[in-house]
């Protein structure tokens, strides 16, 4: 009997190499030199003595405001979700527009229905006069909340699609024979799919603990915010900042560290959604009708408020021709972290397509997860740390390179997590075959595997760089003088209420967003296609 080479060195060598690189430049070592300086700092200083630790107060209001934004973005996501685990391939990525866009434009656009010209705007504004003085207050506290549930539903939806997914037709229509109606068998789906509710829960909620905007925008007091604000009064000494967010920090590595294995084992159950299954009731334009409304919600309203506020086309040419530098600028940093971000994806689904890459996959999602999870304003601390060190030539620091660095490094756990999947989706019998037929090593795999990744990859690489398009937090550390971030100007335009602007560059977003979302979905179904003919072979 013959058995596949094995040559596992070979193949994992490439890939792997790739990954460590992008792990080591961009986690690992940035890391390091915020745990000595934290540990200098605290040497130096005191454990208590100067040192900005988080109140209770503000640790009850972080787990709050995450807790309510979590809860509130597993209700928009139930119905999505459902719809989700009966369509067919690429619904994923168009569910997941939203989550392509700023975390603040959802915030942002129904914040235009409040403006101080809107009836509602002066309702609000006058209610201080009325003996409601903090009414403005919870109203802008409230649609922050709001905007931030709008943004992370779509990670909450996938979660649940693949536990609804999981549980089978069989079961699905064993609900709908034994309940006599909707809300019976709603009510069965959920306690059939509790465990995956909560895991969409979880997630979101580790999400939104170490989100600063908009929340710092609606004056919500949480540790994200807390730390930045440290790290603006201490620009010397970031390692103060680090210890600020110490909750945080223990919150993320801790999720690192127990998530990473359970997300990787998920690729083969979120493979399935999509598949081809004729026992599968697809579903109908009711159905379809109903899980629209949080899309509307997030994308439609947000878009129709931006373009009133607006007021014509006129404001978005304007915008185009102000900043025209600003848009070049981002969109070549974007560019590159997409790039990379798909090479980055390839690389990893080539390092674990052999048995010893995979005892790597841990390693590299754990560092990732944990760097993904930990405020973006510190990881740009870190890596501007990083790219100041002596070996480096002082020029290296004022070079768009970077920010990149930091995008990239910020948003490498969806390439990597991508990659595993997409390995792990990968038949047994077909990489067996593949090997006796000697494509092994980087050129062997790519002809062969490869093909079939191609699509998922470029829609890794179109989320991040939509992502890298709109990160503010993780930019702000790294942004080289004279060169501008149209992320950091929306801000500005968002701090100071600056509609005209804002509505403009908000417009332009959403038209980013929503192609970038239909390609992904075209993208998607495109690789789906070309792994199943290529399983057939």
């Amino acid at each position: 009997m013959t058995t596949p080479p094995n040559t596992s060195h070979g193949r994992v060598g490439a890939g792997a190499a790739i990954v460590w690189a992008v792990i080591g430049i961009g986690v690992i070592a940035p890391a390091a030199l915020a745990i000595i300086g934290a540990v200098r700092g605290m040497a130096t200083t005191g454990f208590r003595t100067g040192i900005d630790l988080p109140s209770w107060h503000l640790v009850l209001v972080s787990l709050g405001s995450a807790a309510g934004i979590a809860a509130l973005a597993v209700l928009f996501a139930w119905p999505v979700g459902g719809v989700i685990s009966r369509a067919r391939a690429g619904a994923s990525f168009a569910a997941a527009g939203p989550m392509l866009l700023p975390m603040y434009l959802a915030y942002a656009g129904w914040s235009v229905l409040r403006a101080p010209t809107t009836p509602l705007g002066k309702w609000i504004g006058a209610a201080p006069e009325h003996g409601w003085p903090m009414l403005p207050v919870v109203v802008g506290r409230g649609l922050a909340i709001w905007g931030l549930a709008l943004w992370a539903w779509p990670l909450a939806a996938i979660t649940i699609a693949v536990g609804v997914r999981s549980l089978g037709p069989e079961v699905l229509e064993s609900f709908k024979m034994d309940a006599r109606s909707r809300i019976r068998r709603t009510a069965a789906t959920v306690r059939a799919v509790r465990h995956s509710i909560g895991a969409a829960w979880l997630l979101v909620f580790l999400l939104m603990l170490g989100s600063a905007v908009p929340l710092q925008v609606a004056l919500i007091p949480t540790i994200a915010v807390h730390s930045w604000e440290v790290l603006d009064q201490h620009p010397t000494e970031p390692w103060r900042a680090w210890i600020a967010a110490w909750p945080l920090i223990l919150a993320a590595v801790a999720a690192g560290w127990v998530l990473a294995s359970p997300l990787a084992r998920a690729g083969e159950r979120l493979a399935a959604l999509g598949g081809e299954d004729s026992r599968i009731v697809r579903p109908r334009w009711t159905d379809w009708a109903v899980a629209s409304g949080p899309w509307i919600l997030a994308l439609a309203v947000p878009f129709l408020a931006f373009a009133w506020s607006m007021g014509s086309f006129r404001g978005l040419t304007r915008f185009l021709h102000d900043a025209h530098d600003a848009i070049l600028s981002s969109g070549a940093v974007a560019a590159s972290v997409a790039l990379l971000s798909g090479i980055l994806c390839l690389a990893a689904a080539h390092a674990t397509s052999g048995p010893r890459g995979a005892r790597h996959a841990r390693t590299w999602l754990t560092l990732s997860l944990v760097w993904a999870l930990v405020p973006g304003v510190l990881v740009g601390s870190a890596i501007a740390q990083f790219v100041r060190l002596p070996a480096l030539p002082r020029a290296f620091a004022d070079t768009p390179v970077p920010v990149v660095i930091a995008h990239l490094a910020r948003f490498a756990f969806l390439p990597l997590l991508v990659g595993t999947w997409l390995s792990a989706a990968e038949a047994r019998a077909v990489g067996d075959m593949r090997r006796l037929d000697g494509a092994v090593g980087l050129a062997g795999w790519a002809k062969s595997a490869a093909v079939g990744h191609l699509g998922p990859a470029l829609a890794v690489a179109l989320a991040a760089g939509c992502l890298s398009l709109h990160e503010i937090e993780a930019s702000i550390q790294v942004q080289p003088p004279g060169i501008e971030h149209l992320a950091q100007r929306v801000l500005q335009w968002l701090h100071y209420e600056r509609m005209t602007e804002l509505s403009a560059a908000s417009v332009l977003l959403l038209g980013i967003g929503m192609a970038a979302s239909a390609a992904g979905m075209v993208a998607a179904r495109a690789g789906r296609g070309r792994t199943k003919r290529g399983s057939h072979r």
